[in-house]
């Protein structure tokens, strides 16, 4: 069983702990999820979680999704050159009707 966190608390994982620990492990969990709260909305919001880690979490997704686009398009090219550069050759070859 896993029980989701929330931003900087990761999730709880419950697969090899003894179930007689479950019902004190999730409250503790909720309870730092609480504590986690309270604490980010007393930091200003410049050094918040959601303006710090987040905010370069998803500028990375960003460029990682940039740089997938940019491969993409060069190998596009490749083969549209490469099949290009095939054109002339092709069509230098005898037709199966011309025996």
């Amino acid at each position: 069983m896993i029980i989701k966190g929330y931003n900087g608390i990761m999730d709880l994982d419950l697969t090899h702990v003894p179930l007689n620990l479950h019902k004190e492990l999730i409250k503790q969990h909720h309870q730092d999820i609480k504590d986690y709260k309270d604490e980010q909305a007393r930091l200003p919001a410049r050094l918040r979680y959601e303006n710090t880690t987040l905010v370069a979490i998803q500028r990375m997704d960003r460029v990682r999704m940039a740089e997938t686009k940019r491969m993409r398009e060069a190998e596009r090219i490749k083969y549209e050159n490469q099949y290009k550069m095939r054109l002339p050759a092709l069509s230098m070859l005898p037709l199966k009707n011309d025996t």
